[in-house]
């Protein structure tokens, strides 16, 4: 009950360091308490970050005050307890600044799709759905032709409104590009200018094939290549390991049926945030 106030509160008045505090002094009780296991958030970095910029004065503030309330925790345990304790801190998404909003939602309407989204959960009859991550990812997934399993790119684009929607999508200034599943074992890549399908094989190996400008920006094209090897190649690129994260990303069955990325300084969700994001994360930008 204490977390649900007080991350209402902070909601409201944008005051997360509290929160913060609270989880410290949470996790530090439930620690003499002797819990077995135990499970924090601490929000205020990466909240602060989306209403402000990642390296806003605030923001720096708040790494240092994180920092001490860690400290804070095990500070006077029993020896007994910390030779039994061990603590993992992980870490969200990196960050960039944002300055603009690309609205998913009213683009899929523009093509006359009935969106389901968040906040509008409860629509009725809808047809595509679009979950935004960060916001600069979105898993966008069609009902139509194929609703019981993921769809791929030759039989969403078979419908007119779908293939309007992708149309409209690489017209866009700020998206990077998208990335779909062409068959059971291809991954497909489109960007403004170009396309690449990325063929795994189980013994390692990978077939590239590029039409145009290759998205992902390597050089790679045509034949067989270690797996391996195709990641030291992209590290060379503005989106190290993209091919492995793809391969990772599309082997859940809930990734959508189509996955959009936006460019650095751009996210994919406009009208239905509150409070604004001025800074992003979910897209292969490296920060």
């Amino acid at each position: 009950m204490q977390k649900i106030g007080s991350f209402i509160f902070a909601h409201c008045t944008h005051r997360w360091e509290r929160v913060d505090q609270i989880a410290s002094q949470a996790v530090r009780s439930s620690l003499f308490r002797g819990c077995d296991f135990i499970f924090a958030v601490f929000p205020g970095i990466d909240e602060i970050t989306h209403l402000q910029h990642p390296r806003s004065e605030r923001v720096l503030k708040e790494y240092t005050t994180l920092d001490r309330l860690v400290g804070d925790i095990f500070q006077g345990l029993p020896e007994g307890v910390m030779a039994e304790t061990l603590a993992f801190i992980v870490s969200d998404h990196g960050l960039s600044k944002t300055h603009t909003h690309i609205p998913l939602v009213e683009i899929s309407r523009s093509t006359h799709h009935r969106p389901v989204f968040y906040p509008g959960i409860f629509a009725r009859r809808w047809d595509i759905a679009i979950m935004e991550s960060g916001n600069a990812m979105a898993s966008v997934y069609f009902r139509d032709p194929v609703d019981r399993r993921p769809s791929y790119f030759g039989e969403f684009m078979d419908v007119e409104k779908n293939r309007k929607f992708v149309n409209q999508l690489l017209s866009w200034e700020g998206i990077d590009f998208l990335a779909y599943r062409v068959d059971e074992s291809i991954l497909g890549v489109k960007g403004p200018s170009g396309e690449i399908w990325l063929h795994f094989f189980e013994d390692g190996l990978a077939k590239i094939d590029i039409n145009g400008s290759n998205p992902l920006g390597f050089a790679v094209d045509g034949g067989l290549i270690e797996a391996d090897d195709l990641t030291w190649t992209s590290l060379k690129t503005s989106y190290p390991d993209s091919p492995a994260q793809l391969e990772q990303l599309f082997r859940s069955d809930r990734t959508g049926d189509l996955v959009v990325f936006a460019r650095e300084g751009y996210d994919l969700r406009k009208r239905y945030e509150w409070p604004e994001h001025r800074s992003s994360h979910g897209s292969y930008i490296p920060h």
